[in-house]
């Protein structure tokens, strides 16, 4: 078996929220929970003061979601092209992801490098990057100082809520990643040799979508001096393979080289 065992429950998805969220892999359905989970924190009248912080993390889910699949505010027509009712919504991520792995690995040269290296930070910064690392260490520095002193840093509060919405970019990350690798392990087309007549060994499958992470996340940026760039939306890419696909540790280190 290519996946890892994981029981299945079915529950209310608001009772371990917002997991219910991430794990939905329709977008109009989340978009659907997460105006829900607004609506019923608007009604809350106990702990004003949290609810409307947790009302403002919920709306920034919603802003996420929205960005990653902008047809989702767009008024669609009723017939015709790219925008029939029944079209699924454009995932940007996997757009971006698709054109990194095109992009690269047509050929990356002394003549193209430059404008090669441009095209692919465009693509990465897609994926909405959280601020820099620096930020998370002052936090930490002023969570001790808090622990030693009691004394609190003014930007505090502020710095808190930025590491919030940090924090619900990565999850939408995490999201991206479980929804590409069930896909890569569905999709006929990805899964299969022979014009789709043979599936692949699930070791080969396994390799096969290493491979995509480190071309995309780890080869292609490091030609380009991008590596650095790429390494927290890389993190979580292989995280997500490895605690998904059996043996995915072992397979991500084949491909990269590391012992």
């Amino acid at each position: 078996m290519l996946y890892k065992e994981e029981m299945i429950e079915e529950k209310d998805p608001f009772s371990d929220w917002p997991r219910a969220f991430y794990e939905e892999r329709d977008p109009k359905k989340r978009e659907a929970l997460v105006l829900e989970k607004i609506k019923s924190l608007e009604r809350e009248e106990k702990n004003a003061e949290n609810t409307l912080e947790e009302k403002r993390i919920e709306e920034y889910r919603l802003l996420l979601l929205r960005n990653r699949h902008p047809l989702l505010e767009e008024k669609r027509e009723e017939s015709g092209g790219f925008f029939r009712n029944d079209n699924p919504c454009l995932d940007k991520y996997m757009f971006a992801w698709m054109s990194i792995l095109i992009s690269g690995r047509t050929g990356i040269y002394f003549w193209n490098k430059k404008s090669k290296k441009k095209e692919l930070k465009e693509l990465l910064e897609i994926f909405d990057f959280p601020e820099e690392k620096k930020r998370y260490e002052n936090q930490i520095e002023q969570k001790e100082e808090v622990k030693y002193t009691g004394e609190t840093d003014r930007n505090a509060q502020t710095t808190e809520k930025e590491s919030l919405q940090d924090f619900c970019k990565v999850a939408e990350w995490k999201a991206f990643a479980s929804f590409w690798i069930e896909t890569c392990v569905e999709d006929k087309s990805y899964s299969s040799t022979v014009f789709g007549l043979l599936r692949m060994k699930d070791e080969s499958l396994a390799k096969k979508m290493a491979q995509d992470i480190a071309d995309a996340l780890y080869f292609i940026p490091r030609s380009l001096e991008l590596l650095e760039v790429a390494e927290p939306l890389r993190k979580v890419l292989v995280d997500c393979y490895c605690k998904s696909i059996f043996q995915g540790e072992k397979y991500w280190k084949e491909i990269v080289g590391e012992e």
